[in-house]
C-alpha cells in the first residue's frame, strides 16, 4: 500500500511497501547467481528462492510489460515505481515453456493478485537457478529499504519499502534556483570512435546522479548530459573539445567527475589526440556498387573471421499496422509512455540473460530508450496530431539525421542503435514481428542491407551459419556481436547481394573477405571437408579434455584457462582446465564510478577459486592504463599511453588501490591455491618492491603463508634480462600480445597493421626462448598466457622453447591438450631452434605445418 507524506519544503513524496510475491527463502541481491542482477546494474532490489509455483503482485499497480518468453513481468506501482519480477536465472531459454501468465499488459491489479503460475518441477530440472530477483528498474528515483531479515518468507510478508525521492519528478529533473552558480570545464575527447552509444550512456548514467542540471556542449551548442541521444546528436569526434557545465549544489564535483570519466574513456577505447586517430573503416553507403573479383566472387570487409557455407536467407524488415486516426493527445502520450516502459523492461530482461557483449549493449539501449530528448521530440509531434507510432518514428528520424550528418562514419553507424529502439517501441505499440522461421535459418547465411542489434541476436539464437551485409561497418555493434558469437561475417558487400535468390548456396571465406554464390562442387567439397575435419577433431579432443596433457614422450604440460568472471571460471572447470593462468581482475574495476572495496574483491576472488575446486588460481594484479582505462581514476593526458602509466607502474602510483587488492587476495588465499602475478614489469626491482609490500600487509593481517609472486613478461626489457627477473620471481608467464607489439613497434589496435603483427615473428620467438631458458635455469615454471598460447601452430614452438604451462581461451582447452599429446619435445626443440633463424612469421608457420601436417585440421 502507498501513502503520501510531507517532505522538506512541503514537497510531497510517496512511500510504498512491497510484500513478498511468493513464499520462499530470502536472498540478498548480491548473492544472485547472475552478474547483471548481483551488481545492481539493472537496479536495486532483492531476491527470493521460491517454495511455491505462483507469483503474486507485491503491491497495487498496473501491469506494464510481460516478457515475450513469459518468464518476467513488470508492473508500475501507484507511486510510479517500476518493479521487475524475473522468475529464475536463464529461464528465457525455456521460450515460455512451463509458464502460465494470468494477466496482460494494461491490467490493474491489487496486492496479492496472482500474476504467473510456473511448472516448479520443470524449472528445478532445467534452469540454472530458481532464484527470483525483484528489481526496481527506475531505482534511481527511490530510496530502497529492506524490511525483512534473512530466512524463510511467507507470501505477503513485508519485503521492501520504497520512498520516492523528493528530487524525482515525472521528467527526472530537479527544480534549480536560477541564481545558483554555474560551473563549467573543458575536456578533449580521446575516444577512438567518438561519442557513440555506450560511452554516452555511461556519461548520462553519471549525470543522472546529480540533482541539478548538467549540460555537455560542442562548439557552443549545449545539450542535456542526462540524454544519451542528445549527446550522440552532437556528432562529437575524436579530438573534439567538449564543454561540461552544471548548475546546483555540488556542481563543481559533478563536472570534475564527468571530465575524469571522459578522460578515462567512459568504458571505450582511448587514443591520444597527438597520436592521430588512425584510419577509419568507412561504412558502405546505401546503393554502393558491389565489388567482385576476377572469379565473380563478391569482395567485402571482414567483420568476424571464419568460414561458412549454407543456403541464403534474405532478411525482411518488420512492418507495423499503424492506425491512421489518433486518439487524444493524452491517450497517445500515455500509449507511447507505456510502450517505452515495456520496451525498457524487455531490454533489461534480455540483458539479464545475455552474455557479456550482448548484455553491455542491451544495458546501453535501456539507458537510451527513455531518453528525455527523444520523448520531447515525440511530444512535439503528438501535439501536432500524430499518433504514438509516427511521433516516435519522427523523433528517431530527427536524431538519426543528426548522427548521419556528423561527418564521422563510426558515429553514423550508431544510427542502428536508434533504429533498434524505434523497432522495440513500435513492437510494444502494435505487436511484435512474426517469429523467425528457425528451421530455415539454422545453418543458413543471412543476407541483409543491415541489421539492428536485436535482430542479430534473434538470428544468433536461431543458429545462423554466417552473415553478409550490403552496408554496415567493422565497428558497428552488429559486427562486434558477430565477433563475440564467432559467426563469420562480411560487411560493405554492396546492394547487389540483395538480388541473390533465397535458397541459393553461399560460401563465406572471411580470411580472404570473399563471398561466393553457387560455389562449385570442388569449392563446397573442400570447405566441407575442412569444416568436418575441424569438427571431428574437436569432438575427439573433447572426449579427453578432463585428462592431463602429456607429450608423446611423457612430458607433462599444464593447460590452464584465461578468465575474467565467475561464470567463466565455472565453465573452465567443466571444459577441463587444470587451473587459471590469468585472472584479469580489471573486470571488477571497469564501468564503475568508484573502485571496488576490499570486501567486494575478496568475495569475487574466493568465488572464482571455489569454481576451480582447489585448482591453482593465478590472479593478475590490476592492469590498467593505456588501452585499459577505468572511469574512477584520472591518469591525466599521456602523449603515448602504451608507454606511460600501465600495469605495475599505475599500481605503485596509486598505493591505496594496490593495498586494497593485496589485502583482498591475501584474504582469499587463506583457503585457496592462489598465485599473484604482476603485469608490465620491466625490472627485477619492481618485483622486489612489490614483494615487500605483500610481506608487510601479510604480517599485519597475520597471514603466515604468502602466495607465490610471479610476473608477466610483456616488455622486451624483461625478456632481455630474463635471468635477473627469474632470480626474484617465483614463476613467469609471457603476455605475447604486448610483447609482440612492443618488440615490433606496432600498435596491436591499429587496423592497418593487423596483418603484420604475428607473435611467431623470429624476433619474438627468440625473446620467448630467452625467457624459457632463464626459467629452466632458475628452476621456476615458464608459461604463456597471451594469444599465442591458443594458436595451434604456435604450440610446438612454445614447448620447444621451454614453456611448461599454457593458459588459453576456454574454447581452446581441449584442442590444445590434444595438440600437446601429438608432439615430441625433442622434435619441438629442434624446430623451435630453427624458427629463430628464419626471416618472417610466414616462414615459421610453414616450417611448423611441414613438420606436423596434422595441425592443419585446427586452422
Amino acid at each position: 500500500m502507498a501513502d503520501r507524506s510531507e517532505g522538506p519544503g512541503n514537497v510531497t513524496h510517496d512511500r510504498l511497501e512491497l510484500r513478498a510475491p511468493v513464499a520462499g527463502i530470502l536472498v540478498a541481491i548480491s548473492d544472485v547467481p547472475d552478474a547483471a542482477f548481483a551488481s545492481e546494474s539493472l537496479g536495486p532490489g532483492i531476491a527470493i528462492e521460491p517454495l511455491e509455483p505462483i507469483i503474486c503482485a507485491p503491491c497495487d499497480g498496473e501491469i506494464i510489460a510481460v516478457a515475450r518468453t513469459l518468464h518476467a513481468i513488470t508492473m508500475r506501482a501507484t507511486n510510479g515505481a517500476e518493479i521487475l519480477i524475473h522468475i529464475g536465472i536463464d529461464t528465457v531459454a525455456l521460450a515460455g515453456e512451463g509458464f502460465d501468465v494470468l494477466v496482460k499488459t494494461g491490467d490493474q491489479v491489487a496486492a496479492g493478485a496472482q500474476l504467473i503460475r510456473f511448472d516448479y518441477e520443470t524449472m528445478v530440472r532445467r534452469v540454472k537457478s530458481l532464484c527470483t530477483p525483484i528489481i526496481i528498474t527506475n531505482g534511481e528515483d527511490y530510496d530502497v529499504n529492506r524490511l525483512v531479515s534473512p530466512g524463510r518468507l511467507a507470501l505477503g510478508d513485508p519485503l521492501l519499502q520504497l520512498v520516492r525521492k523528493i528530487s524525482a519528478t515525472r521528467s527526472g529533473a530537479a527544480v534549480i534556483d536560477a541564481s545558483s552558480p554555474s560551473v563549467s570545464g573543458e575536456v578533449i575527447l580521446e575516444l577512438v570512435d567518438g561519442l557513440h552509444a555506450r560511452p554516452a550512456a555511461q556519461i548520462a548514467r553519471l549525470a543522472k546522479t546529480f540533482d541539478g542540471t548538467v549540460e555537455l556542449g560542442l562548439s557552443g551548442k549545449m545539450v542535456n548530459a542526462k540524454s544519451t541521444a542528445s549527446m550522440m546528436g552532437l556528432g562529437v569526434q575524436h579530438g573534439d573539445e567538449l564543454t561540461i557545465a552544471a548548475r546546483g549544489d555540488g556542481a563543481k564535483a559533478i563536472v570534475a567527475e564527468l571530465i575524469a570519466l571522459i578522460q578515462a574513456g567512459a568504458g571505450d577505447k582511448v587514443q591520444p589526440v597527438q597520436g592521430g586517430t588512425g584510419p577509419i573503416e568507412p561504412a558502405c553507403p546505401k546503393g554502393l556498387e558491389t565489388n567482385t573479383d576476377a572469379d565473380g566472387a563478391y569482395i567485402g570487409v571482414t567483420a568476424s573471421s571464419g568460414m561458412a557455407i549454407g543456403p541464403v536467407f534474405i532478411h525482411q524488415p518488420p512492418r507495423y499496422d499503424m492506425p491512421a486516426k489518433a486518439g487524444t493527445v493524452i491517450e497517445e502520450y500515455e500509449a507511447l509512455q507505456a510502450a517505452i516502459a515495456e520496451a525498457r523492461t524487455n531490454i533489461l530482461a534480455e540483458a539479464a540473460d545475455a552474455r557479456d557483449a550482448q548484455a553491455a549493449l542491451l544495458e546501453a539501449h535501456a539507458e537510451m530508450v527513455d531518453d528525455p530528448a527523444l520523448m520531447h521530440a515525440s511530444e512535439t509531434r503528438l501535439e501536432t496530431g500524430d499518433t504514438a507510432g509516427p511521433a516516435w518514428q519522427a523523433a528517431i528520424a530527427e536524431q538519426s539525421q543528426t548522427l548521419e550528418s556528423a561527418g564521422d562514419p563510426r558515429i553514423a553507424e550508431r544510427v542502428a542503435d536508434l533504429k533498434d529502439l524505434e523497432a522495440r517501441v513500435l513492437s510494444a505499440l502494435y505487436g511484435a514481428p512474426a517469429e523467425l522461421p528457425v528451421a530455415e535459418i539454422e545453418g543458413a547465411i543471412v543476407f541483409a542491407e543491415d541489421l539492428l542489434p536485436s535482430e542479430f541476436m534473434r538470428y544468433a539464437s536461431a543458429n545462423l551459419a554466417g552473415l553478409c551485409l550490403a552496408a554496415g561497418g567493422v565497428t558497428s555493434h552488429v559486427s562486434i556481436l558477430a565477433g563475440g558469437e564467432n559467426i563469420p561475417t562480411l560487411v560493405a558487400l554492396g546492394q547487389n547481394i540483395l538480388d541473390v535468390a533465397p535458397g541459393a548456396m553461399a560460401l563465406i571465406n572471411a580470411a580472404t573477405s570473399r563471398l561466393v554464390i553457387d560455389p562449385s562442387n570442388d569449392e563446397i567439397s573442400a570447405l566441407q571437408q575442412r569444416l568436418a575435419l575441424r569438427k571431428a577433431a574437436e569432438a575427439e579432443a573433447a572426449l579427453m579434455t578432463s585428462e592431463p596433457a602429456r607429450t608423446s614422450d611423457d612430458v607433462r604440460i599444464n593447460v590452464y584457462a584465461n578468465l575474467s568472471s565467475v561464470t567463466e571460471a565455472a565453465n573452465a572447470a567443466q571444459l577441463g582446465a587444470e587451473g587459471c593462468g590469468l585472472l584479469r581482475t580489471e573486470f571488477l574495476f571497469t564501468d564503475r564510478a568508484t573502485a571496488p572495496t576490499e570486501d567486494e574483491q575478496a568475495i569475487s576472488y574466493a568465488a572464482i577459486a571455489d569454481c576451480l575446486s582447489e585448482r591453482p588460481l593465478t590472479i593478475r594484479t590490476l592492469d590498467i592504463g593505456g588501452d585499459k582505462p577505468v572511469p574512477f581514476l584520472n591518469l591525466g593526458h599521456e602523449a603515448n599511453p602504451a608507454l606511460g602509466l600501465r600495469g605495475v607502474r599505475t599500481f605503485f602510483a596509486h598505493e591505496d588501490i594496490m593495498h586494497d587488492q593485496v589485502r583482498a587476495i591475501l584474504t582469499a588465499s587463506r583457503r585457496s591455491d592462489i598465485l599473484i602475478m604482476l603485469p608490465m614489469v620491466s625490472s627485477p626491482q619492481e618485483i622486489i618492491d612489490f614483494r615487500a609490500v605483500v610481506t608487510q600487509i601479510a604480517k599485519k593481517m597475520e597471514v603466515s603463508t604468502i602466495p607465490p609472486i610471479g610476473t608477466m613478461v610483456e616488455t622486451p626489457a624483461s625478456a632481455v634480462i630474463a635471468d635477473q627477473i627469474c632470480r626474484v620471481a617465483d614463476f613467469v608467464s609471457i603476455g605475447t600480445n604486448d610483447l609482440t607489439q612492443y618488440t615490433l613497434a606496432m600498435d596491436r589496435g591499429q587496423p592497418a597493421l593487423a596483418g603484420c603483427i604475428d607473435g611467431l615473428h623470429p624476433a619474438v620467438v627468440t625473446l620467448i626462448g630467452r625467457v624459457g631458458g632463464a626459467a629452466g635455469s632458475a628452476d621456476i615454471s615458464a608459461g604463456v598466457c597471451g594469444g599465442l598460447a591458443s594458436d595451434p601452430v604456435a604450440v610446438p614452438i612454445l614447448l620447444g622453447l621451454g614453456i611448461t604451462k599454457l593458459s588459453v581461451t576456454l574454447s581452446m582447452i581441449a584442442p590444445v591438450k590434444a595438440i600437446i599429446r601429438s608432439l615430441d619435445i625433442g622434435q619441438c626443440r629442434g624446430v623451435a631452434q630453427k624458427a629463430q633463424t628464419l626471416n618472417s612469421p610466414a616462414e615459421v608457420r610453414q616450417l611448423v605445418l611441414d613438420e606436423w601436417p596434422h595441425l592443419d585440421r585446427w586452422l
